[in-house]
């Protein structure tokens, strides 16, 4: 939580950090070890975030291994210049994610996630079970955020057999304070860049901007097949470079 300097959380021999739970012991038990149970771990916001970082600034994660963290590896809230680097993330529903209007400049590179190992979500679960059926809470992102205001750098990066690249999102009670004269319009989802990757086997949308999007880069990046590259429909904002 310094100011001048980052911490630091390294570990070159590679520190393991596994997420799994009583609860998913119980999940295992009840649905065997199927293809499909695996994906129902709880459902984000009451399962597990390995690593969370509240109002912090300066901090490094490196070199680490993240397995089966049922919401997030690593979950920030309203804080500054956060890198999550050179890491393996796998299982769970978010390689990070982000909320907080005071959350801005996050770096995400040359990380391994792989959400489903099962490769499940792509070969045989349909994909209308995760839009809108009974799997939806199992539909994470490499980085996901909501209510930021940006400057995010994904790069790098080697996504496989997940739901989303990148998605950012705005919460409901921010887009209907528009009408009251509170528009936060052109404030969130600004100054992405997202380049060097690989997407591979991706349910749904590489890069889904929601609501609003300023800024946002697109470049060297390697897909073999998804559902769908972009999303773009009905947005605010603008300037965005393919």
């Amino acid at each position: 939580n310094g100011r001048m300097r980052p911490a630091v959380i390294l570990d070159r021999d590679g520190t393991v950090i596994d997420g799994r739970t009583e609860i998913s012991k119980i999940f295992s038990m009840v649905l065997g070890t199927s293809e499909e149970g695996a994906l129902l771990v709880p459902d984000f916001l009451h399962g597990i975030n390995c690593v969370r970082l509240d109002g912090k600034q300066w901090i490094v994660l490196e070199n680490l291994t993240f397995l089966r963290c049922a919401d997030a590896a690593v979950y920030v809230r309203d804080s500054q210049y956060v890198t999550l680097r050179t890491s393996t993330i796998i299982g769970g529903l978010y390689a990070f994610f982000a909320t907080g209007v005071q959350t801005h400049h996050l770096l995400l590179e040359d990380n391994a996630w792989i959400p489903d190992p099962s490769e499940a979500m792509w070969k045989r679960i349909h994909w209308c079970e995760f839009k809108d059926g009974d799997l939806k809470a199992q539909a994470g992102a490499l980085f996901a955020s909501l209510d930021i205001p940006g400057g995010v750098i994904v790069r790098g990066n080697k996504v496989h057999n997940a739901f989303n690249g990148v998605r950012m999102d705005v919460s409901r009670a921010r887009r209907e304070r528009i009408p009251k004269g509170m528009s936060w319009i052109g404030k969130l989802n600004t100054n992405v860049e997202v380049y060097d990757n690989d997407f591979s086997f991706t349910r749904d949308n590489v890069l889904e901007p929601e609501f609003d999007a300023t800024n946002w880069w697109f470049y060297g990046n390697r897909i073999r097949n998804a559902h769908a590259w972009f999303s773009f429909d009905g947005l605010y904002g603008g300037r965005w470079y393919i």
